[in-house]
């Protein structure tokens, strides 16, 4: 064990290391530092996994665009109404409503409403036509 070496400067006596309170100081301003550091961890998480659910939900609203793009027209109404779906750990409502317009013309709803309370629901209407008959000219 090493001993403390004490010097003797003009009558003073001078010894080397630190203190209890010095130390003290270092470890609550540490301890500030580290909590401050943990909790912008804690928020990037946070937003990190919004930031997934935003972009599950999107994925889900497109693959449901896609779905009704595809469709024929004279289909559509088989796409109409609402399913409980899940994609691992996002699962979600997603609804389909088609509303004739005119003659031969639907507006096609399609609504993705997460079951997270932090990810908003999503929807967009699509307008369909039924295409006409090819001409012999």
């Amino acid at each position: 064990m090493k001993r403390r070496r004490d010097t003797v400067q003009r009558g003073t006596i001078v010894r080397s290391g630190s203190s209890l309170v010095e130390v003290l100081v270092a470890i609550i301003i540490l301890g500030v530092a580290t909590s401050g550091l943990a909790a912008m961890a804690l928020q990037a998480g946070r937003t990190s996994a919004a930031s997934e659910s935003s972009a599950l939900r999107d994925a889900a609203l497109h693959t449901a665009i896609d779905r009704v793009a595809v469709q024929p027209y004279d289909g559509l109404n088989e796409l109409a109404g609402c399913s409980e779906r899940g994609e691992g750990h996002f699962a979600y409502l997603l609804c389909v409503r088609v509303e004739e317009e005119e003659t031969n013309l639907s507006a096609v709803t399609v609504l993705v409403d997460p079951e997270s309370e932090t990810v908003p629901s999503v929807s967009t209407v699509l307008l369909r036509s039924r295409t006409p008959p090819p001409t012999p000219f």
